[in-house]
């Protein structure tokens, strides 16, 4: 599994969005390990202010963009 953090690219250096991208990853993989998911199985990848890729949600006949979160579903 692979857990891969962003940050905001419009805001702060460069470092500090590379290690909030990782520190961000990393609460997710931490979440995972909580649920059963074996820590060797996990990466934890930071991308800094890199462009989050974007997916589209649907709700009440609107369109939002979110780029913050993706989900992952998967069964233990």
């Amino acid at each position: 599994i692979v857990v891969t953090g962003y940050a905001d690219s419009k805001t702060g250096t460069s470092s500090y969005n590379q290690t909030l991208s990782e520190k961000r990853a990393q609460a997710v993989a931490e979440e995972l390990v909580k649920m059963g998911v074996s820590r060797d199985k996990i990466e934890v990848v930071g991308k800094g202010g890199v462009k989050a890729p974007k997916t589209l949600m649907h709700r009440n006949g609107m369109i939002y963009i979110n780029t913050k979160v993706n989900k992952l579903f998967f069964t233990i």
